[in-house]
Formats: C-alpha cells, structure tokens, sequence
C-alpha cells in the first residue's frame, strides 16, 4: 500500500492534502504534530502542519459576542412583535377595507418589521412604467454568479494558490467563470451610476433644475 502511495508522492507538493483524524482529548495540538512528524519522518518526507484542534470543552460566551447576542435578541423581538401586531390589525378581518386606515408612527414603526409585509413587498412584480426592469434582471444574475464563485472559492479555498494551477485551470473556458466572479462587483457601480442619471434627468425634466448630486450621495448611503 505505501508502495502506491509513494508513486503519487510528488503531487503532494503541487496539492494540500487534507487529512482530518479522531484523537482522544488528551491529545493537543502539539502531540499531533510531533506524531505526524514522526510518521512522515519514517516513511515519506512531506511538510505537516496543524491548523487546529477541537477539542471538548464547555461553550464560552465571550465579551465582544454579548452586544452582538443583544442586538439579534432586539431584532428577533422587533420582528415578532411586528407580525403579532400586523396579523391583529390587518389579517383580523376586523377592519373595512373600503375605510383609509390612518395609524400613528409608533405603529409604523412596529409594523415595519413584519414578516408578511415584508414579504408582500419583496414578492411584489409589479413596477411602474418609469422603472427599467432590465436592471433588476442584471441584479439577479450578477448576485447568482457572485454567490457561485464565492462558494466554490469556499470550497476550495487551495485551488488557487499556486500560479501553475492558475494557468492551467484558467486555459479552461468554463474555468473563467470562477475566475471572474469577482468581476461582477462593477456591475453594480454600473447600476448605480445609470439609476443616479436616470433619475437626474427625470427630476430636471419636470422641475426644470439640476438636482444636487450631494443630495443623492447621502441618500444613496443612508
């Protein structure tokens, strides 16, 4: 067996060979990597190295993961609340339809973090006739191949890392489609500089006046 093993030996330092092994919990993680010295020592030179050992030990809650802990636990509450609160005032057929509802802020507010609403709102195709709908297409598949490439990079986080590979692989045609994932950031500076134009000439086609461009930085960041 380690005879067909060594025939393979010097793909070992083209390719990172993973190896993930159960040890008892006494063991750390220096122990493990004198052992694995020791065997590759004797049998087969390689380079080992241990990035990291699990080992049982009791969940610590540390300091910086409390505030964080506190925020999910507000928003989860938010979220709850503000179903709860638009379940009761719209989904309660209590309430006419023909009739404007007018409601205070504080139940805005509320209602802002509703499931359903949010939903309704997300799932909603409709758009008015002044709305370029073949951006939202190029958003769509922009993310899709962002969301691709990111996860086969997360995968395979050692695919890239040695220029030899890279050559190779990216010879390949379908290969380029891992490879200039990142590419498709721009697309969105694309779509934003197109939406900052389009609704500067629609502004100064019906006030008659340029739009400051300060204003719509602001409002693009907040």
């Amino acid at each position: 067996m380690m005879g067909e093993f060594t025939k393979y030996l010097q793909l070992f330092y083209i390719f990172p060979f993973r190896v993930g092994v159960c040890v008892p919990s006494t063991c750390s993680r220096e122990d493990l990597y004198n052992i694995s010295n020791m065997v590759t020592k004797r049998f087969f030179p390689a380079n080992v190295t241990v990035p990291r050992c699990e080992i049982k030990e009791e969940l610590v809650i540390e300091n910086y993961q409390i505030p964080m802990f506190c925020v999910i636990a507000i928003l989860t509450t938010l979220v709850i609340c503000g179903t709860a609160t638009d379940i009761l005032l719209n989904h309660s057929g209590q309430i006419s339809k023909s009739e404007p509802v007018v409601r205070g802020y504080s139940t805005k507010c509320i209602l802002s973090f509703s499931v359903l609403s949010n939903w309704k709102v997300l799932m909603d195709l409709e758009s008015g006739s002044d709305t370029l709908c073949i951006l939202h297409g190029i958003r769509f598949f922009s993310m899709c191949w962002i969301i691709f490439g990111h996860t086969y990079y997360h995968l395979n986080f050692n695919v890239l890392k040695y220029l030899q590979i890279t050559i190779e692989l990216t010879a390949q045609f379908a290969f380029n489609s891992i490879t200039n994932a990142s590419l498709l950031v721009d697309n969105f500076f694309f779509i934003s500089g197109l939406l900052f134009i389009y609704i500067a000439v629609d502004i100064s086609n019906k006030t008659g006046k340029i739009p400051n461009p300060f204003y719509f930085v602001v409002h693009r960041i907040w």
